[in-house]
């Protein structure tokens, strides 16, 4: 790993320097490369996408320090920086005091898993390494944010931050293909071309005990961690199809369902289920106005059109490829009696835990780092407490406000659905607000909404 170091280090400090923008998309391209680590020490492994959060980080620190200011051209941009600041801050200095205000509360430790945690009991509370790393990385994402945000992007942009979540996409669509030939095939799979860290061991879980598929994850470490992202672009590439037809948007939106579909992730069937549901909501071929209604032949065409293409390619897939059969098990699994499975009694165990530890702490939880349960909320409530909570999602309520306000009614709003779809994946089933596609989307979403508010003039609100 100190080859890829000693080559990848001189290049991005150039582009720190010189071709700062090349290094940003690069950066939103490495958050979905989750298991590709730029050096192993021991057995800790840094992250490419983490290593270039520190560098941004530090570049615009220098910035800032050299010139003393910070111009910025819209109000709500100065409340995101405002409530990424306060929460950030105040996310450092709590779990630093926490831990030893409540040490020895009964938590859940995120170094033990969720399931060995709801089998054998939580432990005692001590500070860790968590209560520092964790609100470190998340303040390395917010500082990279302030950096993007802050920078001038021009209109024709767009079609490099487009390539850049179709680069990924592409990505995640390879590396999924090549560990189902691998498998079938025997061929080298490429997925271990980029599993570089050492933190955890690349292995197949398959889809339940009688369809011998493995399960989807590309570049994560497990199936359910790419539930937000191709939840994301299934309702990216939805939008646009819906509004602007072509061919290659239909392509990645069938392929995207195909992934939603081989992850037999519950968080990816649920999340993409609601996600649809907003897309289709946002884009209802039937509207009023002055006591009209007006009905959008265009979108009724696309959308019967749609639906006739959908179901057609679903039901080659069940019957040619999954087999009816397989399909109604995975169905019965992972939706209808997934209640009943041990994995979602051990969540179900780690959200109630992390409940009675808000409850216990007084509202005020036991540190970011302390407690790992199962979704964002109580992930929220148990270590930051009420008030860095609120302090949280107030940060996220400015991103949402300032990407609507700047997308709607441009030919750019198929990006603003990529962080609902995050957040809801994360509020059904993944805690961690260090959730490197929840910052890959606020990335992607922040420079669409930069490029359309000064395209269009977009009036401060």
């Amino acid at each position: 790993m100190l080859t890829w170091f000693a080559i990848l280090l001189p290049i991005f400090l150039y582009l720190a320097f010189y071709r700062i923008k090349i290094l940003i998309y690069i950066l939103i391209v490495t958050l979905t490369l989750q298991v590709s680590s730029i050096i192993n020490i021991g057995n800790y492994s840094l992250q490419i996408y983490r290593f270039l959060t520190i560098l941004i980080s530090i570049f615009f620190l220098t910035e800032i320090l050299l010139k003393m200011k910070l111009k910025l051209e819209n109000k709500i941009v100065k409340k995101i920086i405002l409530s990424g600041f306060v929460f950030s801050l105040f996310s450092i200095l709590y779990s630093i005091v926490a831990p030893l205000i409540f040490e020895g509360y009964p938590v859940f430790p995120g170094e033990l898993g969720i399931d060995f945690s709801a089998i054998y009991g939580p432990q005692p509370l001590s500070f860790s390494k968590y209560n520092l790393a964790i609100p470190l990385f998340t303040l390395f994402y917010i500082l990279t944010l302030f950096f993007i945000i802050t920078r001038k992007f021009s209109h024709l942009e767009i079609r490099a931050l487009n390539l850049t979540l179709k680069i990924s996409f592409i990505i995640i669509i390879i590396t999924s293909l090549s560990q189902i030939l691998a498998y079938y095939w025997g061929i080298f799979d490429i997925t271990k071309i980029f599993y570089t860290t050492v933190t955890r061991k690349f292995e197949y879980s398959f889809i339940g005990n009688f369809l011998p598929i493995p399960r989807v994850q590309a570049t994560y470490y497990e199936p359910s961690m790419l539930a937000p992202f191709v939840t994301g672009v299934m309702s990216f590439y939805l939008h646009k199809a819906i509004n602007y037809g072509k061919l290659s948007n239909y392509l990645f939106l069938f392929i995207s369902i195909i992934l939603i579909v081989l992850s037999t992730s519950t968080t990816a069937y649920v999340s993409a289920l609601l996600m649809f549901s907003v897309v289709i909501l946002f884009n209802l071929p039937i509207r009023l106005r002055s006591g009209e209604i007006l009905i959008s032949k265009i979108k009724v065409i696309r959308y019967t059109l749609g639906i006739i293409l959908i179901f057609l390619f679903f039901l080659f897939i069940i019957i040619f490829i999954i087999g009816l059969k397989n399909f109604l098990n995975i169905v019965d699994i992972y939706l209808i009696n997934k209640s009943e499975s041990m994995s979602f009694k051990n969540r179900t165990i780690a959200d109630m835990h992390a409940i009675k530890l808000f409850i216990d702490t007084y509202g005020f939880g036991v540190g970011l780092g302390s407690n790992r349960p199962s979704s964002l909320l109580p992930y929220l409530l148990s270590q930051v407490g009420f008030i860095g909570t609120i302090m949280f999602f107030l940060f996220i309520y400015n991103i949402i406000k300032f990407s609507y306000n700047a997308l709607k009614n441009s030919n750019y709003f198929e990006y603003f659905f990529l962080l609902p779809s995050v957040l809801i994946s994360q509020l059904i089933a993944y805690p961690d607000i260090t959730n490197p596609t929840l910052w890959q989307f606020i990335y992607i979403v922040s420079i669409a909404s930069i490029i359309s508010y000064r395209y269009k003039g977009v009036a401060s609100k």
